[in-house]
């Protein structure tokens, strides 16, 4: 079951802005929690890429969206073409960082148009989400853009293509997908003052920019403001941008494990920084000194794993509130298409907002 939400507007975008700039937490705590969620993924990737197999509940709604922009974008296309002329076309192996060009620098084009699709994913993890698509949408050739800094989450293979490969022929039909990769810190990207964000990015503007599971990492309002511009800047006009939002203090089991672990991660920085433990290794030792746990805004907690002795990750619950200002933020950029809520066993887990670009 999915809840579907509406919601009215009424901050101005200038008045939010100042409030977030007001609100930023300093750059060292920042930095700190990047770093712990980093080196929690390098540590924990095969356990917690082991967890993350099935879509998402929200997938299947988000996916209802996608068909409606395909249905109106290949309304007058011609049909998918033939499998010969298709072999002929997958013959040439698109090299790695050259999604869309043979080795002779040709643009490598099929006979008769296909049934294209881009789509741009940060904070891809193990490319469940590429799976999903892939799957859900058999007859459109996808070009998949995939962001992520932890290279220990990726599949040896994932529908047909593997690290070696990245374009390869649907086994189910006749559509071909493509995947690039970038290795991108995104956190570290967010805090560089002097760029602008999506200029880090190598994919061009796509049909679709998703982030799933990746919002409750970055912290501020302020930080957040520029990833969801960010996956704005990265879409085509008239593209759909979908985001979801955890709120996990939504679950009781979840929220007091919460509560207990935020505690012992708090107590363990605390120790590392006034030298009373040896430093915590899920940060680096020079900035754990300057660690003040003030900095931490309302919604943030350290997360456990498996109940693992100093495994934790930096987390951040939202408030609807939170995703109000954010869409306000960007509303001169991109219009509301729908928020609903899903996920989970109580179908409440994951706030999801889709936009559309202006």
């Amino acid at each position: 079951m999915i809840r579907h939400q509406r919601f009215i507007f009424h901050a101005g975008k200038g008045k939010i802005e100042r409030d977030l700039y007001n609100r930023f937490m300093d750059k060292t705590t920042a930095h700190i929690l990047c770093d712990i969620n980093t080196e929690f993924y390098r540590k924990n990737a095969v356990s917690f890429s082991a967890t993350r197999g099935a879509p998402w509940q929200g997938w299947q709604e988000c996916a209802r969206y996608f068909e409606r922009y395909f249905a109106k974008r290949f309304e007058n296309c011609s049909t998918a073409y033939t499998g010969k002329q298709k072999r002929e076309h997958t013959e040439n192996v698109i090299p790695q960082g050259q999604p869309n060009k043979t080795p002779g620098g040709q643009t490598n084009e099929p006979p008769t148009t296909p049934r294209r699709a881009s789509v741009f994913d940060l904070a891809c993890g193990n490319l469940r989400f590429e799976a999903f698509l892939a799957e859900r949408f058999s007859h459109i050739d996808f070009s998949f853009f995939a962001v992520d800094n932890c290279d220990k989450l990726l599949p040896e293979k994932s529908f047909g293509m593997s690290r070696s490969n990245n374009f390869a022929k649907n086994p189910s039909s006749d559509t071909v997908n493509s995947l690039y990769f970038q290795n991108l810190d995104v956190i570290s990207c967010l805090l560089d003052e002097n760029e602008h964000f999506a200029s880090y990015f190598d994919a061009e503007p796509c049909d679709f920019s998703v982030s799933f599971g990746f919002m409750h990492h970055v912290p501020t309002q302020l930080l957040r403001g520029k990833t969801l511009q960010a996956l704005i800047d990265q879409t085509q006009s008239d593209g759909l941008i979908a985001v979801s939002f955890w709120q996990f203090m939504n679950n009781e089991g979840l929220a007091k494990k919460a509560q207990r672990t935020h505690q012992e991660a708090l107590e363990l920085l605390h120790a590392s920084s006034t030298g009373e433990n040896k430093a915590y290794s899920g940060a680096d030792s020079k900035n754990q000194l300057r660690f003040d746990a003030s900095q931490l805004e309302e919604g943030d907690f350290f997360l456990g794993w498996k109940d693992t002795p100093d495994q934790y990750r930096y987390c951040h619950n939202f408030t609807e509130h939170e995703i109000d200002e954010l869409v306000s933020l960007v509303g001169n950029e991109a219009k509301v298409v729908s928020r609903f809520i899903a996920d989970g066993r109580t179908n409440n887990l994951n706030s999801y907002l889709i936009l559309q670009k202006r």
